[in-house]
């Protein structure tokens, strides 16, 4: 992931939005990496 690889600490938008549940809407957040493969998943199940 990008953001450790950078040392990027989340800003204090990112850590509220994480912390109400909106984690998704931050790059590199275990939600936003989560949903990506779900996303991922649910398209290649769409295939068969």
């Amino acid at each position: 992931m990008r953001r450790v690889r950078d040392k990027e600490p989340y800003s204090s938008g990112d850590i509220l939005h994480i912390n109400r549940g909106n984690g998704w809407m931050v790059e590199g957040s275990t939600e936003s990496v989560v949903r990506a493969y779900n996303e991922l998943v649910d398209a290649s199940n769409r295939l068969d």
